[in-house]
């Protein structure tokens, strides 16, 4: 017996995987609709956490375009123009921006002033980059890394480099800071210990910030513009090279906002950088929706951020979602190059194009399904009322042990008509009248196979390639999720078999014990993970509960699209608190969001909203989106959501926004910054 490890067990975060590791996950499809970030010009990469953002900025670094030309493997950008560039980044989170908000003056302990905590972090930001990108510069003196140079339209040598060295720390940009710098290698060093000392200060292992940092801060964007432009009059970079700036994780500065009350004055700082237009450099963010959206002032104007003439965005929700045409959901081709992708490390030999299909199979006929759900438990199916008709309590009855889904039907269908309007006169099996009603039972497919789940107490069966797709929600990082515990199940399942390097087919059985432990891993595991997760959680749970229980409570399926809620805008523009809690869960992605149009005859405009549909599985409902999500109000949202703790439910007489001390107690929690309001 040879041992199998989980092909999808290594991690998903990006700043986790080896860049040789990238160059053989790494799937181009997802390209297609990115080919934006290699041109010039400003790009947002926006979408919830495991839509790909990092990954496509992974694609920007010096190190994976080394590993690729090492590996001897196609760079995924193919048209040569578009792989003349060069990058320097910064990942938010990795580079310690919470820390600047230690130093803060508060409740009258002596401290920095936050203005002076955004001229530093921007000072902080300007200086991180140069170093990068003449760290980046310095990879490349690398001799057999010269056809990489050529392709990129670098001529670098220490020679080089050493010439332009005087010229950068000159600059007028660094107020003197740099002066009598003309060495490439102390150049970055200093650079390198300034960075040093601001990391040391904000962590508090030192007691004051040098008064020579402190009389040369740096405008935002201006230094590395700078260093650029000389670079190219060094000839080190080519006139047409490119020079993309990396800024990920941008919403670590929308969490200073709730832990310092800074994060609005340093996305204003960053917004500078885009609104500045320069051409020397292009910038390359990636931001959840929610700190794109919560704030686009320009630090210090009145200027806003304007879509279209200071960046350009890339949504990957958007572009991963589902929609209603099959053919033109892109999703399941980059999940499926993706898990053929895994398989191939891990020693297998899939079909590229059909990898998925082959090992889950398709997902199961909800006839079939119903059978499985009722066992030899039919009789318990139905819940059929007393004062019916016994001749057709008897017919639906036969009918169940037959075809329980189709009686399930019948049962709803009858509710629905009304105890004076059910039929005496016994039907034909084969010529039901519920089943003419062709849209009426694609609609409640799901709510009658989750109704019958419950009656015979079985757990709803997820499996199949759609399936999966579908529960996934066209998230990467969730798709991977839900492939990695069906395969530990799978592989619990073989203990003491012999297991080879052939493909499995997985059965439908170890995918639903699969699927369910992902959804309860996400639900027990993923959501507390993350920025006021214990928060979100107790939002996703009574959420989930509510719903799950209008459904259950539903016997004539009279509204098989109430596992989702709508709002009319209106309300939710006048519930700052209320929204901005639907939108921080959106954000993360425990829910997902979209314009609805009303049935109503008011014709208000309203937002619908679901549970991430693999959460689907913990709170046994339908993953699908069909006919009309519960209509209700901020003020039933509130009485359900008051049991949490963070939202009372009686709305606030006024807006405010409640001061934090940076963890989850609800009393001090602190979303929004106050130009917010």
């Amino acid at each position: 017996m040879i041992k199998i490890s989980n092909p999808f067990a290594e991690s998903t975060l990006t700043e986790h995987i080896a860049a040789e590791d990238f160059v053989t996950i790494f799937s181009p499809v997802i390209l297609e609709e990115a080919s934006a970030l290699f041109h010039q010009g400003n790009v947002v990469l926006a979408g919830t956490p495991g839509t790909g953002k990092s990954m496509l900025l992974a694609l920007l670094k010096p190190e994976t375009r080394i590993a690729y030309f090492r590996a001897k493997a196609d760079f995924p950008v193919t048209q040569p123009e578009q792989r003349k560039f060069i990058s320097a980044g910064i990942n938010l989170t990795k580079a310690g921006a919470q820390d600047f908000g230690h130093r803060l003056a508060v409740d009258g302990i002596a401290g920095e002033k936050p203005i002076d905590l955004t001229l530093f972090f921007a000072d902080f930001f300007n200086y991180y980059l140069v170093f990068d990108l003449l760290k980046n510069l310095e990879t490349y003196l690398d001799p057999t890394l010269s056809p990489l140079q050529a392709e990129k339209g670098l001529n670098i040598s220490e020679r080089a480099l050493n010439q332009v060295a005087t010229k950068i720390a000159s600059a007028s940009c660094w107020f003197g800071y740099l002066d009598g710098i003309d060495d490439f290698f102390e150049l970055t060093k200093s650079i390198d210990r300034r960075l040093t000392a601001y990391r040391s200060y904000f962590n508090f292992n030192t007691d004051e910030l040098s008064d020579d940092i402190r009389s040369s801060k740096t405008a935002i964007g201006e230094p590395i513009a700078t260093v650029v432009s000389i670079l190219r009059a060094g000839r080190i970079i080519d006139s047409d090279t490119s020079v993309f700036i990396r800024v990920d994780q941008v919403e670590e500065l929308y969490h200073l906002e709730a832990q310092y009350g800074l994060g609005s004055n340093y996305r204003q700082v960053i917004n500078k950088a885009l609104a500045m237009r320069d051409m020397r450099v292009s910038y390359r963010l990636g931001m959840r929706h929610y700190a794109l959206e919560a704030e686009t002032h320009v630090f210090g104007t009145a200027s806003r951020l304007e879509e279209e003439r200071d960046f350009f965005i890339i949504n990957l929700d958007n572009v991963l979602k589902r929609v209603e045409n099959q053919k033109n959901w892109r999703f399941p081709t980059l999940a499926n190059d993706i898990f053929a992708r895994r398989l191939e490390s891990a020693g297998y030999l899939p079909k590229k194009d059909s990898a998925v299909r082959d090992v889950f199979g398709t997902p199961m006929a909800r006839d079939e399904l119903a059978i499985k759900y009722a066992g030899k438990a039919t009789d318990r199916l139905l819940d059929l009322e007393a004062d019916w008709p016994n001749q057709w309590k008897d017919f639906l009855k036969s009918l169940a042990a037959e075809k329980p889904l189709s009686a399930k039907f019948g049962e709803a269908w009858a509710r629905q008509r009304g105890k004076s309007n059910v039929m005496i006169e016994i039907p034909d099996k084969d010529e039901l009248p519920w089943a003419q009603k062709r849209w009426w039972i694609k609609e409640r497919n799901e709510h009658a196979l989750m109704l019958i789940a419950s009656k015979a107490g079985q757990r709803m069966i997820w499996s199949g390639d759609i399936d999966l797709y579908e529960l996934s929600g066209g998230n990467v990082h969730v798709f991977i999720a839900v492939c990695r515990h069906i395969w530990q199940a799978w592989l619990r399942s073989e203990s003491g078999n012999t297991i080879t390097r052939q493909l499995p087919k997985i059965d439908f059985s170890i995918q639903a014990t699969g699927v369910y432990d992902a959804s309860r891993s996400w639900f027990e595991k993923v959501i507390p993970h993350g920025f006021n997760g214990s928060s979100r959680q107790r939002i996703v749970r009574e959420l989930g509960e509510w719903m799950s229980k209008k459904m259950a409570n539903d016997k004539a399926m009279s509204n098989p699209g109430h596992n989702g809620f709508s709002i009319t805008e209106e309300e939710l523009a006048d519930d700052i608190e209320l929204s901005n809690w639907l939108n921080l869960a959106t954000g993360f992605g425990d829910l997902v969001t979209a314009p609805h149009t009303t049935k109503l005859r008011d014709r208000k405009l309203r937002r619908k909203w679901y549970l991430n549909p693999i959460l689907s599985p913990y709170f046994r409902i339908p993953h699908v989106h069909t006919k009309e999500p519960i209509y209700t109000s901020t003020a039933e949202l509130r009485k359900i959501l008051s049991v949490t703790s963070l939202i009372g439910d009686v709305k606030p007489q006024k807006k405010y926004v409640a001061k934090s001390s940076g963890n989850d107690d609800p009393g001090q929690l602190n979303l929004f910054s106050e130009n917010q309001k």
